[in-house]
């Protein structure tokens, strides 16, 4: 596995960032509570070209069907203020959260930074749907960004992460109703209305164990995906998610990413 990652990523060495993970850190229901089923979505295609920009306006976005509503990380209904939808065409998967919030956070504004410690939106991707290996991206309000490439342990939660790895020609825009202020700051006087995110993802990067394919899924293909989000309202941390991981904070957890699959339907084909 390593020698085969050695040549996908093209480089001499890359470092491994061990995450330590004991078996409590495996996804749990609370006492009594039955985990929920697994969310599936379909994703059609689009004929449109879609400028990335932040903007949820665009014509796709207003046809596209959203995924099914976020729940909290233990899979308890909140407040439905997440949506996202998701086209393809042949060349790249399409991702649109678009997340309502009056209190708009985040400071930090380099690349591959502990985003994750302010507000943002998180895609967990493993296009070969296996529970082996899968690409970590991270958005926040700023537009910074995090790519990871993450390796499984055999509970399915992340055991490794290769620092420097990148998402080949990855694009994300951010378009912003408010202002951004960050942690700790004093709060301010307006009241935002929230934020969207627009993210392509080329499938010639995609990231396959034995190095990218360079090809759009057939139509029917399926692969799994985790859909997150952190926020912090009235200085609480709150995670949501479209498939609840049964660990706060930790969306790693690959047995309980969702099922999508690739669908030759257009946006608009009510069929």
């Amino acid at each position: 596995m390593v020698a085969r990652l050695r040549v996908f990523l093209g480089v001499s060495a890359f470092v491994l960032a061990l995450a330590a993970v004991s078996p409590a850190d495996e996804p749990k229901a609370a006492a009594g509570q039955r985990e929920q089923p697994l969310p599936a979505h379909t994703i059609r295609r689009t004929s449109d070209k879609i400028a990335i920009d932040g903007d949820a306006a665009e014509e796709t976005w207003r046809k596209a069907e959203r995924v099914s509503a976020f729940v909290t990380w233990d899979g308890k209904e909140t407040p439905d203020v997440t949506d996202v939808k998701m086209a393809w065409d042949d060349d790249a998967l399409y991702i649109l959260f678009v997340c309502r919030d009056t209190d708009i956070q985040a400071s930090i504004t380099n690349h591959d930074g502990a985003l994750y410690q302010e507000d943002v939106v998180e895609a967990f991707i493993d296009p070969e749907a296996d529970e082996k290996t899968y690409m970590e991206l991270i958005v926040n309000p700023l537009n910074a960004t995090l790519d990871n490439y993450c390796l499984c342990n055999p509970r399915h939660n992340m055991n490794a992460g290769i620092l420097g790895w990148t998402l080949k020609d990855w694009q994300t825009a951010v378009k912003v109703a408010g202002t951004v202020r960050p942690p700790g700051d004093a709060a301010k006087n307006d009241t935002d209305e929230g934020w969207s995110v627009e993210m392509r993802i080329p499938f010639s990067s995609v990231a396959l164990t034995d190095g990218p394919s360079g090809k759009a899924p057939p139509d029917g293909a399926q692969w799994r995906m985790a859909l997150t989000r952190y926020a912090h309202p009235g200085g609480k941390f709150l995670h949501t998610a479209w498939s609840a991981p049964y660990s706060p904070g930790w969306p790693h957890m690959t047995e309980r990413f969702g099922k999508i699959t690739f669908s030759m339907k257009a946006v608009d084909d009510t069929r």
